[in-house]
């Protein structure tokens, strides 16, 4: 288990040593249940994207340029694809067959990921990223990093509150034993004190008015799955960043 701190930064990955007021999310829902739950809450992400690039192209059709005209329809295109995949998923009690499963790099991601945010960030946020020394030969379940990614997006968008930055990269993590594929978004916005930190990965913890928790325990669930962790660093006022560490082996 990685584990970040300093005096100023906190930081927590979920592992085997979780903190006492972390809850068990396998034991707070059953398995196909929590599944569902999650595929539910992740299609509501995708509609949402959606939804905003329709209602910017209502906007902006007179002054759009043919390459954002270009960015508006893929991004709208590419969540309309993955939430129909969602619900083929929910369709078939959470399951999907491995051959029907769309696969990406880590880069393929993130690059479709910052598309679709551009749409869902208001204009004073700026999306950035980075992508670097990248794993080309290693693969994931794209409907499944892609939402993994937009969850945090998401969390980074409320968090930022109308004007900031938010980045999100993949690159290789060289300081441990063994390299890893860190894929991560991190946001100059309002930081996450001691408390919140404690309940992040916790079902129902939520700091958005109107959220459920959800977001986080697809993306860790998403991280388990591939044999990997989340990690989390915020310092209160600066900003905060969520990294899913993969093995260089995917599993």
């Amino acid at each position: 288990m990685r584990q970040f701190s300093n005096d100023s930064e906190m930081g927590w990955s979920p592992g085997q040593s979780a903190p006492p007021e972390t809850f068990d999310t396998e034991a707070a829902h059953a398995p196909c249940k929590l599944a569902q739950l999650l595929d539910l809450h992740d299609l509501g992400n995708m509609i949402q994207v959606a939804s905003s690039a329709m209602s910017l192209l209502e906007r902006r059709y007179s002054a759009t340029s043919e390459t954002q005209l270009e960015l508006l329809f893929s991004g709208g295109r590419e969540a309309l694809q993955c939430a129909s995949t969602l619900t083929r998923r929910l369709l078939d009690n959470g399951q999907l067959p491995y051959k029907d499963k769309a696969l990406c790099t880590a880069a393929e991601s993130v690059k479709r990921i910052a598309r679709q945010a551009s749409l869902l960030a208001p204009t004073g946020v700026q999306i950035e990223t980075l992508i670097a020394d990248v794993m080309e030969n290693h693969t994931y379940d794209r409907v499944a990093l892609d939402n993994a990614l937009m969850n945090l997006v998401i969390n980074a968008i409320h968090a930022v509150d109308g004007a900031g930055t938010i980045r999100l990269g993949a690159i290789i993590d060289i300081e441990g034993a063994a390299p890893l594929m860190r894929v991560f978004v991190e946001d100059d916005g309002k930081g996450i004190d001691d408390v919140a930190m404690r309940r992040l990965f916790a079902p129902g913890a939520s700091s958005k008015e109107g959220g459920n928790g959800l977001g986080l325990v697809g993306v860790a669930r998403f991280a388990r799955a591939h044999g990997g962790e989340v990690a989390v660093t915020s310092r209160l006022g600066n900003g905060t960043c969520v990294s899913i560490l993969l093995p260089s082996q995917p599993c």
